[in-house]
């Protein structure tokens, strides 16, 4: 007498982003553009600042990429923190993260380029020309 089990779904998520839309993505996720840029390159010259604007995101989004990349190999699901919150700390919490991650985001466009005039600000007197 054979038992019947119930059938289980296989799923696999669906990998459709190209490079150049990822580096969109990222771009837009870390700065949310160039906003607030202008006086970054007429203040510290072409080189320093385009040489800011280029570095501080990799130097802002590393550590994300790298938790990230972590995570996402560890538990491949589609959600992302909201789900790996849930999964460590429970439900409430995953709606806290899923919570703060949104309004969060309201406000991030302009940080970025403030950070970059910021770190512009710290270099000796000598390195920004």
């Amino acid at each position: 007498m054979a038992v019947d089990r119930p059938r289980v779904d296989q799923r696999s998520l669906t990998r459709a982003l190209g490079l150049g839309a990822i580096v969109g993505l990222i771009y837009c996720s870390v700065s949310g553009g160039p906003y607030g840029l202008e006086g970054v390159i007429g203040e510290s010259g072409a080189g320093m600042g385009l040489l800011l604007i280029l570095v501080t995101p990799f130097i802002v989004g590393l550590p994300t990429a790298l938790l990230t990349a972590e995570l996402g190999t560890a538990m491949p699901v589609e959600g992302g923190y909201y789900h790996w919150v849930k999964t460590g700390m429970g439900p409430f919490a995953g709606f806290l993260e899923g919570w703060w991650n949104w309004v969060c985001r309201l406000g991030r466009p302009g940080r970025v380029p403030r950070a970059v005039r910021r770190v512009r600000g710290l270099l000796p007197a000598g390195a920004a020309r």
